[in-house]
């Protein structure tokens, strides 16, 4: 962030998206299949999440939870980008989503800056 702060225009939109949540599932499933005792790896997991919460609130920019493998959020990840750049993000710029899921769904469409329009659904 520090590195987008000093070198990209003031116009950058910018989600962080977390990945590999399926894993994160796994360990929770694996937890629970244990008599629901949390593994050391659970516990690093939770505090991480809640750095990495803290950090884009710190930021005032969404964040999104993703998963490559089950393709969970990746839509909601570009979705929420989108939003933020033709200004249907919740506070019109960079946005501010929390959580799971904090991307918009349906249709927009802008007409950009070299007359062609952009549709995204």
């Amino acid at each position: 962030m520090e590195n987008i702060i000093n070198n990209a225009s003031e116009n950058i939109r910018v989600v962080l998206v977390g990945n590999k949540t399926d894993l994160r599932d796994e360990i929770t499933r694996k937890a629970e299949e244990g008599g629901g005792k949390k593994s050391e790896a659970h516990l690093d997991l939770e505090d991480k999440a809640k750095k990495v919460v803290e950090i884009a609130d710190g930021f005032n920019v969404p964040y999104i939870e993703t998963s490559a493998k089950d393709s969970s959020g990746v839509d909601d990840a570009f979705a929420s980008l989108v939003d933020s750049m033709i200004g249907h993000g919740s506070s019109g710029g960079g946005g501010k989503g929390k959580g799971k899921g904090a991307g918009a769904k349906g249709r927009a469409s802008q007409v950009g800056a070299n007359g062609k329009k952009c549709v995204i659904s």
